[in-house]
């Protein structure tokens, strides 16, 4: 059997366990505990905080402001699990309150499987022929066939995602939004911020449903969004959100990581 180094906690009673507990984490600074215990709020994060290529950011809002200024078909490409399907609905959330021609586009688990894929692309411009740019949330990063396929059919695509970089990059992307500081709905919840301004602060909550039920780490800006969102999840006006909270006998008042992590997004998931 292993052995176990044990250190035995002073005897004074005047120790700070909230320090201690903190100290244990990692969390040793005085600015790091702060950052802990009362992150700022995610307006606050700069781009270059959460890792992301400002250069790119303006690219895509550009791209997005000639798409509806001309009434260009959008597809916003999401992801069946949690984290995808609020990414998507925070991306096309923002462009509809704009204006756009936008659709929110789910692909099916089985028959189409994870992240933008080509035939996939064939059918949204079979379907939609004015349709000139797609943007994908929570994956895409590997998609470099499938972004190809669609520069070819006359489609731009701006890929948002956190995932590992694999051996194909897309180099055919219009831009590409990527970070591993924060998950798809993050990323999201970015870009709605850079095109549509205070709009964003009410996606908080579902921002927060997709940073949880993806297992991140709640440091940092994912912090942040999870203590911001779950206040915005407990007034949220969302009806689906709502009923969920009914089904699942949670007092909206009271929702915390647990419920998020544990009720709500499961039931998400499901639909996936």
């Amino acid at each position: 059997m292993e052995s176990v180094k044990w250190e035995i906690l002073n005897k004074n009673k005047n120790v700070d366990i909230v320090k201690t507990l903190l100290t244990n984490r990692g969390i040793k600074t005085k600015k790091q505990q702060v950052e802990f215990l009362d992150p700022k709020h995610p307006n606050d994060f700069r781009l270059k905080e959460l890792k992301i290529d400002k250069t790119q950011v303006g690219k895509t809002i550009r791209r997005i402001n000639t798409a509806i200024a001309k009434k260009e078909k959008i597809v916003v490409y999401g992801d069946y699990d949690a984290d995808g399907v609020c990414a998507t609905a925070i991306v096309w959330e923002a462009l509809w309150d704009l204006k756009a021609d936008v659709m929110p586009y789910i692909p099916e688990r089985f028959s189409e499987g994870y992240g933008l894929n080509a035939k996939s692309v064939e059918k949204l411009k079979i379907k939609y022929p004015n349709l000139k740019l797609i943007i994908t949330v929570d994956n895409g990063i590997v998609a470099a066939n499938a972004v190809s396929t669609a520069t070819k059919l006359g489609v731009d695509v701006i890929i948002t995602d956190h995932h590992e970089k694999g051996e194909t990059y897309p180099k055919d992307a219009y831009s590409i939004i990527h970070t591993k500081e924060i998950g798809g709905a993050g990323i999201a919840w970015v870009v709605s911020r850079e095109i549509n301004g205070v709009f964003a602060i009410d996606q908080l909550d579902i921002t927060a449903i997709g940073t949880i039920a993806d297992q991140l780490p709640l440091v940092g800006p994912n912090r942040s969004f999870a203590k911001y969102g779950i206040l915005t999840l407990r007034e949220t006006k969302r009806p689906g959100l709502r009923e969920i909270c009914n089904l699942a006998t949670i007092d909206p008042k009271t929702i915390d990581t647990y419920h998020v992590n544990f009720m709500i997004a499961p039931r998400i998931n499901a639909m996936g």
